[in-house]
């Protein structure tokens, strides 16, 4: 898998990109690609999402065409896209999607980030 470092990008150029490059891996013309990156504030609110969560009225909301509510990306935040043929890897999406969160939140070994508990 190649990994891509794009530092900090728009939320719109970053769709842009996810979606050139899906269709290209589809097509079997790019390879299945990690990109890793950060956006400048924003909040994007998915198909079932409920503006009424919004928590700064000042910060970019961009609707998206997935799953779920209100969600803030910004500055600080490392934000990892997965490029990857699921079914190639035995994956749906739900599976993958899985995947992707358990791996996420798993602590790396040179990494000083662990997960938390959350509050409480």
């Amino acid at each position: 898998m190649q990994v891509v470092h794009c530092g900090r990008m728009d939320y719109a150029a970053a769709l842009e990109t996810q979606e050139r490059l899906a269709a290209a891996v589809a097509a079997g013309t790019a390879p299945e690609t990690l990109l890793l990156l950060e956006h400048p504030a924003v909040y994007t609110i998915g198909r079932g999402g409920d503006a009424a969560h919004l928590l700064d009225p000042l910060t970019d909301l961009r609707r998206v065409n997935r799953g779920g509510d209100i969600t803030w990306h910004g500055p600080g935040q490392l934000v990892g896209y997965p490029i990857v043929l699921l079914g190639r890897r035995g994956l749906t999406c739900t599976s993958g999607c899985d995947c992707s969160r358990n791996c996420s939140s798993a602590p790396w070994p040179s990494s000083p980030c662990r997960p938390s508990a959350g509050p409480g």
